[in-house]
């Protein structure tokens, strides 16, 4: 047998939600991010959930290196008032867009399935769609391990992408024959390639 012991403690509530240090975003549309908890007890799941949202927003909007730190602060009859710390950084946006493993498939083919371009704030979302995208291509499969190259310039707020792949299966080749009494022997044969000239045309 195995005995567990365990102290409950007590129940604690959650009060109020206070932003700080926001400017981008107001107070108000960050706090809605938390979901009330059932009685309004403190739940952490509610609380990570929250934090998670807010990082989500910050890092859709260019802000790469945003962060969000939650504190509690416990007042009296078990309620804890909870206060969202945000640092929001640097707003980057894209500079160059290239990609790499495409020996055949011409960039502005690949290029035409991205979400996002040069010049355009840097979007996480953005991306992940774009490489979803890039993935249901069938000539050009995008590395599962190490999809993208993410370089972050120092000295300005700008990032250059590199997208790695390699060339999918492009063509198809049938050969097939038979023989006829009316016709005699005859051969036949059908050529199907899904990138001709690297243009993306089937």
């Amino acid at each position: 047998f195995v005995t567990v012991p365990i102290e409950e403690g007590d129940r604690w509530k959650l009060g109020t939600i206070t932003i700080e240090g926001s400017e981008r975003f107001s107070e108000e549309i960050l706090a809605r991010q938390f979901e009330k908890p059932g009685g309004g007890w403190l739940r952490q799941n509610v609380i990570d959930k929250g934090v998670e949202a807010i990082g989500e927003i910050y890092s859709n909007t260019g802000h790469l290196y945003a962060r969000v730190e939650p504190e509690l602060v416990e007042r009296e009859d078990q309620v804890a008032d909870l206060i969202v710390h945000v640092n929001e950084g640097d707003q980057f946006r894209i500079r160059r867009i290239e990609f790499q493993g495409n020996r055949k498939t011409k960039d502005k083919v690949i290029r035409r399935e991205m979400s996002i371009q040069e010049g355009v704030v840097m979007s996480t979302g953005a991306l992940r769609n774009s490489l979803l995208r890039l993935q249901q291509m069938e000539f050009f499969k995008v590395d599962e391990t190490d999809p993208v190259g993410i370089d972050v310039d120092p000295e300005e707020p700008f990032v250059d992408l590199t997208i790695k792949g390699e060339e999918g299966d492009r063509t198809e080749l049938l050969f097939g024959g038979g023989f006829s009494e009316i016709d005699g022997l005859f051969f036949q044969g059908q050529f199907k390639t899904r990138n001709f000239l690297g243009r993306g045309e089937t």
